[in-house]
């Protein structure tokens, strides 16, 4: 036997987060309208944080079925995260799963009876950017010599693309040109970069840019990193206020 949520549970999920995915990286709607106008699409669900039955995920022997059933061991999600959550168990953990509730409850109420005229509107791409300029500042500010700083290029070629989807310019680009073709670098370990730029970009329009030869984008941001972390948590600052 499941200890299913009662439908007055799931009601209470979905409107304490207002109707909006919890996983801080998607916060998609769950509701719409669908094609007959007194009918309504559901895309959401009440997943259960400590699993309702002994085979599930997170599952605590130490609760009773009043206790499983009850909207304190219940978030509300997307069905695609919803389902993500239960096959990922040692990745979505009680703890993490409770902190996206309290922190998409803490969101919905920030946004309750808000005007949404003249902010940014708090979407997934918003979400997902915030997120990658979280670690991008995390990386830069941990930074020393023996640092390995993998997968910083990837954060800020995916920043780029959702500042893109959210109408703001990129805060970081960084490029690195290889030697043209038939060109011989001084040094062979140099030949893919003949020439490296960074751009940093900040809320006020203003921009820190260097170029430099024989020098890696990634290499001349970690030069500017000081620059480049003042101008993330400047972003940082406006859109989590203006969302």
């Amino acid at each position: 036997m499941r200890d299913e949520f009662s439908p007055k549970t799931k009601r209470l999920l979905a409107d304490r987060v207002g109707h909006v995915c919890s996983n801080p990286n998607c916060r998609a709607p769950t509701s719409g309208p669908r094609l007959e106008s007194d009918k309504a699409v559901v895309a959401g669900d009440a997943a259960h944080i400590t699993a309702a039955s002994p085979n599930g995920p997170r599952y605590d022997p130490s609760l009773t079925s009043e206790e499983r059933r009850h909207h304190s061991n219940g978030i509300w999600l997307c069905v695609r995260d919803a389902r993500i959550v239960d096959q990922d168990k040692s990745r979505y953990t009680v703890e993490l799963l409770r902190r996206w509730k309290a922190e998409a409850e803490e969101d919905a109420k920030k946004r309750l009876a808000r005007p949404q005229d003249h902010r940014i509107s708090v979407s997934s791409d918003v979400m997902v950017f915030l997120g990658h300029v979280k670690s991008l500042i995390a990386a830069l500010e941990t930074y020393n010599e023996n640092s390995i700083m993998l997968g910083i290029e990837e954060h800020i070629i995916q920043m780029t693309r959702n500042a893109e989807l959210i109408g703001i310019p990129a805060p970081i680009e960084i490029e690195t040109i290889p030697y043209p073709e038939g060109e011989i670098a001084p040094n062979p370990f140099l030949q893919d970069r003949f020439e490296g730029s960074c751009v940093i970009r900040f809320p006020d329009g203003s921009e820190d840019s260097g170029r430099s030869a024989h020098a890696a984008g990634l290499e001349l941001l970690l030069e500017a990193r000081d620059s480049a972390i003042v101008a993330l948590k400047q972003w940082l600052i406006k859109l989590e206020h203006d969302s």
